[in-house]
Formats: C-alpha cells, sequence, structure tokens
C-alpha cells in the first residue's frame, strides 16, 4: 500500500481552555492509505499528553513507510506488529514517539480502505448496532461565569445539544469553578429538554480540591467527575473513595494495559482513539474494562469529521460519549456522521462514510 499525508491548520469557533492551557487551533495531519485503486483516509489529531504533533506523525510515517509499503490494507495484524515501533523509545528510529496518533490515522485509512473494498460500512464490519449510540456532551471550557454560560446556551441554539462537558481545574481556584459551573446551570434552565451535567478536570485539582468539589457537584446532579487528579497521582485517588459520583480517568488511560492498574479506585475509563492508536486498540480497552466492572467513554481531542466518524463506528460500544469537537470548528474539511438529537450517527455508506467538502 501507499501511504501519503498532507497538513492542515483548523480554527476553532471558540477557543478551548482547559487546566493545561488554551487552544484556539491545531494543525492536524490527514493520511491517505491507496491499494487496488481505493483510497482510505485517516486523521492525527495533536495530542499535548504525549507529544503526538503532525510533525512527529510525519516523522514516523518517514520511518515505517518502506515496511508499511511492503503491507496489504487488509492485513492489520501486521500493520499492528509494524506501528509497535512507536511503543518505544528504544526502537533505534530516529525521530519516532509514542505514535498513538498516528497509530490512529493509519489505522483509520486501513478500516476505511477494508469497508469500501467491502462495500460495507465499519459498524456493520464490527457488528456494532448504530441504534445504541447514546447522545454526545459537548464541551464548555474554562471562562468567566458570563462567557460560560453565553457558550452554553449557543452550543444548544446551534446543535440542540443538551449534554454538557464542563472543563474545570481553573488556574484561580475552586471558587471561579464553583461560580463558573453555577453559571452554566442557570444558563441551561431554558434549554427545551433537562440538561446532562458532566465535569472534566482535566487533573487540575488537589486531593484537597477533589475532596470538596465531588461532592459539591453531585449535590448539584453532575453525572460523573473526569480526571480530578493529575496523571502520575493515581495514588491519590484511594482519597477520594468511596465517591459519591463516579470518577472516570482519561490522561492516566492509554492502552488496555493501564486499565488494571488503577482498578478499586475507579468507575471508568475514558478512550480516545489519539492516545490508544486505533479502533482495535479501542476495543481490547472496552473488554478489559467491562472485565473489571468499569464504564467506558469515548472522547477525543481537535478531531475534524473524519476522526470524529471514525470514532463514531464504534460509539455504540460505548457507555458514554464526547465526540464534538467537529461541531467546534470553523473549517471542518470533511462531511461524516450524520448529527441527529444530540447524537453523532455514523453513515450506512461503506467504510467511514467521509467526504471531503
Amino acid at each position: 500500500m501507499i501511504i501519503t499525508s498532507e497538513r492542515l491548520t483548523l480554527e476553532k469557533i471558540t477557543p478551548l481552555r482547559i487546566s493545561r492551557g488554551t487552544s484556539s487551533n491545531s494543525v492536524n495531519l490527514f493520511v491517505t492509505v491507496e491499494h487496488e485503486g481505493i483510497c482510505g483516509f485517516g486523521e492525527l489529531a495533536p495530542n499535548s499528553v504525549s507529544g503526538d504533533t503532525a510533525e512527529t506523525g510525519e516523522a514516523d510515517l518517514e520511518s515505517l513507510r518502506p515496511a508499511l509499503n511492503a503491507i496489504a490494507p487488509w492485513e492489520l495484524d501486521r500493520i499492528e506488529e509494524v506501528l509497535r515501533a512507536l511503543d518505544s523509545t528504544a526502537s533505534g528510529m530516529e525521530g519516532v514517539g509514542s505514535g498513538g496518533a498516528v497509530k490512529a490515522a493509519i489505522e483509520m485509512a486501513c478500516h476505511d480502505w477494508l469497508g469500501k473494498k467491502w462495500g460495507v460500512p465499519i459498524w456493520k464490519l464490527l457488528g456494532l448496532d448504530r441504534a445504541r449510540i447514546v447522545e454526545t456532551s459537548v464541551t464548555v471550557g474554562i471562562q468567566s461565569p458570563t462567557d460560560a454560560a453565553t457558550q452554553t446556551r449557543d452550543w444548544h441554539t446551534r446543535t440542540g445539544a443538551r449534554v454538557l462537558k464542563i472543563k474545570l481545574g481553573s488556574s484561580e481556584g475552586i471558587e471561579a469553578d464553583q461560580a463558573m459551573f453555577a453559571a452554566i446551570q442557570e444558563a441551561a434552565q431554558t434549554f427545551s429538554k433537562p440538561a446532562v451535567f458532566r465535569v472534566d478536570a482535566n487533573g487540575g485539582w488537589s486531593v484537597a480540591d477533589a475532596q470538596k468539589m465531588i461532592p459539591w457537584l453531585a449535590a448539584r446532579g453532575v453525572e460523573y467527575v473526569e480526571q480530578p487528579l493529575e496523571q502520575g497521582n493515581e495514588d491519590g485517588l484511594s482519597a477520594l473513595r468511596p465517591a459519591v459520583i463516579p470518577i472516570f480517568l482519561d490522561e492516566t488511560i492509554r492502552v488496555a494495559a493501564d486499565v488494571p492498574k488503577v482498578v478499586g479506585r475507579i468507575d471508568g475509563v475514558n478512550v480516545k482513539l489519539m492516545k490508544c492508536g486505533g479502533l482495535r486498540e479501542a476495543l481490547r480497552i472496552i473488554a478489559v474494562a467491562k472485565a473489571h466492572g468499569l464504564k467506558t467513554m469515548l472522547g477525543c481531542m481537535g478531531e475534524t469529521s473524519l476522526a470524529i466518524t471514525a470514532g463514531a463506528q464504534i460509539g455504540a460500544a460505548f457507555d458514554h460519549l464526547d465526540l464534538d469537537s467537529h461541531l467546534n470548528l470553523k473549517n471542518d474539511p470533511f462531511i461524516g456522521a450524520d448529527w441527529h438529537e444530540g447524537k453523532v450517527i455514523p453513515q450506512n455508506s461503506p467504510g467511514l462514510g467521509v467526504a471531503e467538502r
């Protein structure tokens, strides 16, 4: 197979501020796999936690291209074996990093190719039922209470979404978090249907802050809290048990092997294609999580409709979804999964079912 790539700078409608910083744009890498006259498409969105960028993705592709060119897109086991070189800096390949995002792009493109070759959508190929897909959340970043209320109303006006993922962990402290959350709840009272609230602190709280905030949020109807403590402080999670609402982990969970390490201290895991390296590893994480009685959610990075649609292909396998980044782009270059009553629904077209605008 022949693999090529192209960069594109994406601009957000509303800059997204989380506990680690603010993002108003990103440079994503789009990968094309060509074989037997069929093209499959994949996407790399930058991952600030692992350091994956369009530049590192290009370097990884250059290093691995000779091996990948000798493999056909349907040989997913062989492709995965080649991509394991990205798991270790001891691989001896200059420029090769953690590679979760570029793995996802390549594997995504191969799945798209397979679906097109066989004339079926990926969700059917994997034996999933898209009717089981739940509503996705839309994200409100850290900002002033007034601006957060405005964005909350704007989300609902533009999309009709009623499930809100609220970013907390403000550098101004938990009092600022509480003021912003209260403003969002008040704004959501205007929704046509009752709002659902979820919170993501992106590791922005200390143990003491989390011990105060989690009960405070529970009393205000929040469904769950995501990544309350920073990555690396997993031992601190024990101090939050028993939790009055479920605790999910995001940054801490990259691949399936990470899940057993935190069993007993959490209630669920957040899976992202750009972290784990693609659809196959995402499904492995689900299997391990469910074996340990944990809930699952599928999230996203700063992705276009291409990668969001790839996630939607396996959306039916998850308990919760957070597939909204494409809705906050000024220049999404793709048309993909349908948006219907707050749900991201993959189409019945072969492969990913994505087209260029």
